[in-house]
């Protein structure tokens, strides 16, 4: 007999990559217009002007509460004859969570057969507004009819980045869409640059007053008063025309014999007449009604059953229907007048006299709407009646099913909002609430909070030997944050006290794997990161944890670069972009980074600058400061600048990586940072600056023979290069070498080689530094590794064509010499290697025609022409005649 709201409720569907993942389910009274009231006064005018609004880009509809905005709306949005479609979204304070309001959104225009749709993962980012946006305006442009966006009480809307979404939107408003707002203040919107260009209607308070004439229908027709014409204008310049003035005014004048005399009464502004009148109207009221009223005005939406069990009656279906006859603030919010609403105003009065009057109610009417609200299924009501009555206990046995759904779904800003509604000294004593209010931060990346947070939650669990899991939470997450502030040692020791207190299996367990992941691959120990990261596969294949899907991706990408396997990191980074979709940009930024420096070494340098520009367009989406990159950001921009031969440029990304690492506080990025510097210093000629760097590096009596130290010793090893002493330099590689092959990092084994090739042949050893690089070609053809050897230019050279002369990996040493050679890291640098006649090939080869075809243009043998295409097949780094073709000309080396 009882119809769910969880019945009845419209539904975006999310999907990724991996498969169906979440419903994000909107409140049909959200998305289904009012009902139209079947007594209203008829305003022509007004509706006329909205009519004609329908040329311009947005109507606003503003003026305080009380001014008949949404019965406006409702009736013009009820008169269309089908030639414009109107979608209508309610808006209320929870909307402030951008996720939930772009799904209301979508699922309003989704309800009226709107065909448009949002991927939910470009939803669950609160930072990702415009790209949200430009995907909505992508699919509302095809559309063929025009389509009416009505959003109703939008003052309630207070999240700067929905306003953000909402400028975008209004600011590329197709044709096709025209948007509504209804609002008691003016929106933070580009009203004055709308206005300025005639895009903008705009009804205000001024025009929604009735005049004389509709007060005289209103109270006479509609509230059923006979009223003679000087009392109608003396009420009427007593409320100055305001319908919920008159509607109160007229309510308690009913059971008044002396109108006159009440009408001289109603004084004051709207705020006093409000109190005044409706303390008349409802003292008027039987004592039942009065109850009734008082007792269900915790409710947002109202339905009979609902009504039935917060007041413990049997007749609210029935009372709903009488107080909406009556005009008595009641508004059906759908077609079969099952569900309603109080007009704002009139609930808060109501709610205020309850507080005042019976206080001691509240907590118990909140508990039976909660336990209705759970018995239908609807959880999240119930959240929020179990937190407004205070009962924290059942709002933290409702929450602990919720918690996962609404961090994947990217609700980080609903999740807070409830947890900060929990005193912190009850959060305290509830391990469910205190361990999930942790992972909220760190899901909504306020670290600063986190710092602040972590030290009272874990003493105070410490205290408790209940609290064994909340505890394992909580060190997970401050391990997490650990690794982000680059505190190895603190992160290690968190991680491992977290996994002594969860059980396996546990998902929380993934948190402290990760962090001891991350901890392993930025020392180099990859056999325990992978042990580390193989426990979180498991765990997230057993309990659907996308988020920490998403990361173990990443790290594996991270893991895999470290031991030299590109294509596998490769796709690592690949699959953690599809699994993250957009609901955390932060994390798609990581993966972005770690597969352009795996383009750059590939030499794919166009590329690898284009996903830095994606990293550094998704730091301006999340407010983040361009001229303060993240360190590694600098890094890899640098080093891309480099192989491009642009040098000034690259400094000045040097310096900045420098100067950012100093402000986070991070040693281990500095030193790196500063050896990429003296790696410049080399490259522009000047020796003793990077001389004296080697000689403080020395002087500092430090291990370098560690992973992190790995980059410095590396850098070291070059200065002794360029300083002709070659032997230092190969006994600081020999050095090395045994650590990066025991813990399987082939990507330093890689470069290790070719450094050692190049101090074998400044020694004149040419047979060693032949034997060196051929094994390093042996590392690096599978993977296409080509900047660690193209970075070592002329040197580099030199023995490669030591290698070539010999036979070894021809095709492979072919696209090493193209990418050494001056300019070798931009477009065209592959005509660098290519002789006159491999031109002129490449040129017939480019007009299509065949071997025999460029023999006979060329007067050449079959079998010659033929050898001259394998040469072009090695030197340009391909496998066949139409990737020549292909690769010639991104390189710029053929035109078009």
């Amino acid at each position: 007999m009882t119809e769910t709201l969880a019945s009845r409720s419209s539904s975006t569907t999310a999907s990724t990559s991996g498969g169906e993942v979440a419903v994000l389910d909107v409140l049909p009274s959200k998305i289904n217009m009012p009902a139209v009231r079947q007594h209203l006064v008829a305003r022509p005018g007004l509706l006329e002007r909205l009519d004609t609004a329908l040329s311009s880009r947005v109507s606003l509809v503003a003026a305080p509460a009380g001014f008949g905005k949404t019965t406006l709306l409702v009736d013009w949005a009820a008169r269309f004859d089908g030639r414009e479609r109107v979608a209508w979204l309610s808006l209320e304070e929870a909307d402030n969570d951008p996720t939930r309001f772009w799904t209301g959104l979508v699922s309003a225009l989704q309800a009226r057969q709107i065909d448009v749709s949002l991927a939910a993962a470009s939803l669950r980012d609160e930072h990702s507004q415009e790209s949200v946006v430009q995907q909505l305006l992508g699919e509302i442009v095809s559309l063929r009819e025009q389509v009416v966006l009505v959003l109703d009480d939008y003052h309630v809307i207070q999240t700067p980045t929905i306003h953000a979404g909402m400028r975008y939107l209004i600011e590329h408003l197709p044709a096709q869409l025209h948007v509504v707002i209804s609002s008691r203040s003016d929106p933070p919107l580009p009203l004055a640059r709308l206005r300025a260009s005639g895009q903008l209607t705009e009804l205000r308070a001024v025009d929604l007053r009735f005049s004389l004439a509709e007060c005289e229908v209103f109270l006479q027709r509609v509230m059923g008063l006979a009223l003679s014409g000087e009392q109608v204008e003396a009420l009427d310049a007593r409320t100055e025309g305001w319908p919920a003035g008159l509607q109160l005014a007229a309510l308690s004048l009913r059971e008044r014999p002396d109108a006159s005399a009440a009408i001289a009464g109603f004084t004051g502004t709207h705020r006093f007449i409000i109190d005044y009148l409706v303390e008349e109207v409802l003292s008027r009221l039987p004592a039942a009604v009065q109850i009734f009223l008082a007792q269900t005005s915790i409710l947002r939406q109202l339905s009979g059953p609902l009504c039935d069990a917060v007041t413990e009656g049997v007749d609210g279906a029935h009372l709903l229907e009488e107080l909406e006859r009556a005009s008595l603030f009641v508004t059906a919010i759908d077609d079969e007048r099952r569900w309603y609403r109080y007009h704002q105003l009139f609930a808060d009065t109501l709610r205020h006299r309850l507080e005042r009057q019976d206080a001691a109610s509240v907590p118990a009417l909140h508990r039976r709407a909660c336990l209705w609200y759970a018995r239908q299924g609807v959880t999240e009501e119930a959240v929020e009646h179990a937190l407004a009555g205070a009962d924290w206990e059942t709002a933290a046995e409702l929450m602990d099913p919720l918690f996962r759904l609404l961090l994947h779904r990217g609700e980080q800003a609903t999740l807070r909002r409830w947890l900060e509604m929990v005193p912190v000294e009850v959060r305290q004593t509830q391990p469910a609430l205190s361990g999930r209010y942790a992972l909220a931060l760190l899901h909504g990346g306020e670290l600063s909070q986190l710092d602040q947070y972590l030290p009272a939650a874990e003493a105070a669990a410490e205290r408790s030997d209940t609290f064994q899991t909340t505890l394992g939470i909580l060190f997970g997450v401050h391990a997490q944050l650990a690794c982000l502030r680059d505190d190895q040692q603190l992160a290690t020791d968190r991680a491992e006290r977290a996994l002594s207190l969860l059980v396996p299996g546990d998902r929380n367990r993934s948190m402290a794997l990760l962090a001891l992941g991350i901890v392993a691959t930025r020392r180099g120990e990859l056999a325990t990161a992978e042990r580390a990261l193989g426990e979180v596969v498991d765990i997230t294949r057993a309990t659907f944890a996308p988020m920490a899907t998403f990361q173990v991706h990443t790290l594996v990408g991270d893991m895999e670069v470290a031991g030299g396997r590109l294509r596998r990191a490769a796709a690592s980074y690949t699959r953690a972009l599809d699994e993250v979709g957009e609901r955390s940009l932060a994390m798609r930024e990581q993966a972005l980074l770690g597969l352009a420096g795996i383009l750059r070494e590939w030499n794919r340098l166009d590329a690898a600058e284009a996903h830095l520009d994606r990293v550094m367009e998704s730091r301006r989406k999340r407010g983040r400061r361009p001229e303060s990159p993240p360190v590694r950001i600098s890094l890899e921009r640098a080093r891309i600048l480099i192989a491009r031969g642009h040098l000034g440029p690259a400094g000045e990304a040097l310096h900045l990586a420098v100067e950012v690492a100093e402000q986070v506080g991070s040693r281990r990025l500095r030193r790196i940072a500063e050896a990429f510097q003296v790696r410049l210093a080399l490259r522009t000629g000047e020796l003793s600056e990077a001389g004296r760097w080697a000689d403080e590096l020395l002087a500092e009596g430090s291990d370098l023979s560690n992973f992190e130290r790995e980059p410095e010793a590396l850098t070291l090893a070059r200065v002794r290069l360029a300083q002709a002493t070659p032997d230092v330099a190969l006994a600081l590689l020999d050095g090395l070498l045994p650590g990066a092959e025991q813990h399987r990092r082939a990507g330093s084994v890689l470069e290790i080689l070719c450094l050692r090739a190049l101090g074998l042949n400044q020694l004149g050893e040419e047979r060693g530094a032949v034997a060196s690089i051929e094994r390093a070609l042996e590392l690096g053809e599978p993977e296409g590794h080509i900047r660690v050897f193209a970075d070592e230019r002329d040197p580099m050279a030199t023995v490669l064509r030591q290698a070539l002369s010999r036979g070894i990996r021809r095709r492979y040493v072919g696209v090493l010499l193209s990418a050494c050679a001056p300019g070798g890291g931009a477009p065209g640098a592959g005509a660098a290697v290519l002789t006159a006649r491999e031109r002129e090939v490449l040129h017939l080869l480019g007009l299509g025609l065949s071997n025999k075809e460029i023999a006979e243009r060329l007067v050449l043998s079959e079998g010659t022409a033929k050898s001259h295409v394998h040469n072009l097949i090695s030197k340009l780094g391909v496998e066949s005649r139409t990737q020549v073709i292909a690769r010639a000309r991104e390189m710029g080396v053929l035109a078009g």
